[in-house]
Parts: structure tokens; C-alpha cells; sequence
């Protein structure tokens, strides 16, 4: 057996010894190197949150220490759902988790400042966002859920590019927004995938995580709609998803999707109109998927 061969045994064995079937276990060895950093550290950020907290010692989250220990089968309870985006608490009225705090900071694409400018007035000398997020919304420490819509992804990708930032995410869960300005190939129609959120779904593989998207056709200048770079992420992803076919009666069927672990991805084409995925679909996802995920963790 080669180096490499050894090296993805010891690591699926690591992993089935916290839970996670050996199917699992063996993707999860495959992408150790994008996994060890996020969805690892994850396990150990919750681990520390809950002890602190019990000990009425909750020190912020961007100053605990790293552990390496895996995530997979672990749920924490979120501490607040952050919806961002062009969308008001009465726009996605169901889009939230019973008990727990939701905060909504609104912006738009082409708004001054605009998400992308907001989330970037976030990053520190460190290389991060998400303190400068908690900080600005006056978050308390503990896993976060973020919701967007629309141009609201902007903040989330951005927050997503820093492993220790993914690693105190207990669910991300998009609206209609996974919009890019990036061509892989313009005449085929293959949008270029977002990189953050291909790492995140890649952490959420092992089921301790959450990553859920909608998407539309809806027509984005001419960018890739959200609809093409969904197909990307999934291109990304690869073998780690399979087609998403009637998993949830209470939602309606997409016109195509995938799933594996916790990732979700649902194309929903022209069926619902852009505004449509915050008040008629984002409801829905929460109510069939996302509470369903949470409920009675704690």
C-alpha cells in the first residue's frame, strides 16, 4: 500500500471512531487536507463553547484554542440565526428556529455601502470576518446559523473563506444567492463555482454541518445566474453528492438537486420567481429541512 493509501486508512479509521459510517469516513479521509482545517476544528469549537459556558466562562469564540477532533454526527445548537440580504423578518416569517435569537442585517448589491463592501469592513489584520460580524450585530459566542438571500451572499461567501470563520458555523442556508460575476465557460453555460462554498459543503459531507441552497434562472445580466453556479458547486463536489429526488414531501420538488451528508442543493429554474425563494420557498426549506436538522439538539 502506498504512503498516501496508509495515510487515508489512518484517517477514515479516526473518523468511524466518532461515528461516521465507513462511507463516510473514507470521503471524509479523501479531503482531509480542506476537512482537518474546517469541520474538524468545528467539533472542537462546540466542544469548548459548551464547557465554557458551564462553567459561566464563555470566552469570545475567535479566541479559543484549535483542537484537531472530527465533527462528524456532531449538531450543536445554534446560539442566533443571521439572516443578510435585501429581505425583512416579515418577508421569511417561518425562516428561523424555535428558541433562537434571529438578526437580520439588510443590504443590497448595489447599495453604498453594499453587502460585499459591509462583509469586507469585517476583515481584520487576522485574515477574518466573522468577529468583526459577531461584534457589528453584537453576537454572542457559540455556533451561528447564516441565512441569505439574494446579494445577502455576498457576506456569506466572504465569511466562508476563512477555515477558523467555517468552523463556527453550525448551518449555512442560502436563498436564491449563490451569485457570482465568474465564467469557467461562457458558451457552454458552466458558471466558475464559488470556492467558499464548495469548502463548506465539502465540511458538511460528514452530517455535522449544514449547507443548504436555492436556487433560481432568474436572470443576472450576463452573469451566471444562480441556477448555473449551483450546478457548479455541484460539479465541485462531484462523486460526494447524489441526485436530490423527492427527499422531502412538504417542499416541492426542484427540477433538479443534490444531496449528500448535510449539503442540500435545490434548482428550482424558473418554477419560482427570484423574491420568491425569500417568501414563498425560504419558509418551506426551514420548515422540512432546516428545524428538522436542529430540533432536540442540544
Amino acid at each position: 500500500m502506498t504512503r498516501e493509501g496508509r495515510a487515508i486508512e489512518t484517517w477514515a479509521r479516526r473518523f468511524r471512531a466518532f461515528g461516521a459510517s465507513p462511507e463516510t469516513a473514507y470521503h471524509l479521509a479523501r479531503n482531509r487536507l480542506g476537512i482537518a482545517v474546517g469541520a474538524v476544528a468545528f467539533g472542537a469549537g462546540v466542544v469548548g463553547t459548551v464547557i465554557a459556558s458551564r462553567r459561566g466562562q464563555g470566552a469570545p469564540a475567535e479566541h479559543a484554542p484549535s483542537r484537531r477532533t472530527s465533527s462528524a454526527a456532531l449538531k450543536p445548537r445554534p446560539v442566533a440565526v443571521v439572516w443578510v440580504g435585501p429581505v425583512s423578518r416579515t418577508q421569511v416569517t417561518g425562516a428561523e428556529l424555535a428558541g433562537v435569537p434571529v438578526v437580520h442585517l439588510p443590504c443590497t448589491g448595489d447599495g453604498s455601502p453594499s453587502c460585499s463592501q459591509i462583509a469586507d469592513s469585517y476583515l481584520d489584520g487576522d485574515g477574518r470576518r466573522l468577529p468583526g460580524l459577531r461584534r457589528a450585530l453584537r453576537l454572542p459566542a457559540g455556533p451561528l446559523v447564516l441565512a441569505a438571500f439574494s446579494a445577502g451572499g455576498h457576506i456569506v461567501r466572504r465569511v466562508l473563506t476563512d477555515p477558523r470563520d467555517r468552523a463556527e458555523l453550525a448551518g449555512v442556508v442560502l436563498a436564491d444567492a449563490t451569485y457570482t460575476t465568474e465564467w469557467a465557460d461562457q458558451a457552454q453555460g458552466r458558471a466558475a463555482p464559488i470556492r467558499s462554498f464548495v469548502d463548506y459543503a465539502m465540511e458538511s459531507l460528514g452530517g455535522g454541518r449544514l449547507f443548504v441552497a436555492t436556487a433560481s434562472s432568474a436572470p443576472n445580466k450576463h452573469h451566471p445566474t444562480g441556477a448555473q453556479t449551483l450546478a457548479a458547486i455541484a460539479r465541485e463536489l462531484g462523486g460526494h453528492v447524489i441526485p436530490e429526488v423527492g427527499a422531502f414531501a412538504s417542499l416541492p420538488a426542484p427540477d433538479r438537486g443534490w444531496r449528500g451528508g448535510g449539503v442540500h442543493l435545490f434548482d428550482y429554474g424558473a418554477r419560482f420567481g427570484h423574491a420568491a425563494h425569500a417568501t414563498e420557498l425560504a419558509p418551506k426549506v426551514w420548515g422540512a429541512l432546516v428545524r428538522p436538522w436542529f430540533e432536540g439538539v442540544g
